[in-house]
């Protein structure tokens, strides 16, 4: 079994022990720790990072309600304080300081538009 083979056998086993509740209620309860201990440490992008990872997680499963803890930490990232608190925490992650130095290296037009350069063909050459 290749690399890849593994990890699709460990996603499909999660998916299977999430469809019963009690292993969703021990999920949330974990993820709700580490987002409230993220918050302690005034890592939002972190808080907001878990309570999406377990409502992608449950809603893969078929749940259709999330946990309260979910949908507040949801709903109280979109204000205006909450905004800049969340981007500037998200500024601070090596996640955020990869993708500047990637888009660092691509020119002005790209790096506002977020994308990737296009290659250019050169012709020299071909009488083109």
């Amino acid at each position: 079994m290749n690399f890849g083979g593994r990890l699709f056998f460990l996603y499909e086993w999660k998916e299977a022990l999430l469809r019963h509740k009690p292993v969703q209620f021990c999920f949330s309860v974990i993820a709700h720790f580490q987002s409230w201990r993220a918050l302690q440490n005034e890592d939002y992008f972190g808080a907001l990072f878990n309570a999406l990872r377990i409502a992608r997680d449950l809603s893969a499963v078929g749940q259709r309600t999330l946990p309260a803890w979910v949908n507040g930490r949801i709903q109280n990232s979109h204000g205006g304080k909450e905004w800049r608190q969340l981007v500037s925490s998200y500024r601070a992650t090596v996640l955020a300081r990869g993708h500047l130095r990637k888009y660092n290296t691509f020119p002005l037009p790209d790096r506002l538009r977020i994308r990737q350069p296009k290659k250019i063909l050169h012709m020299s050459g071909r009488g083109i």
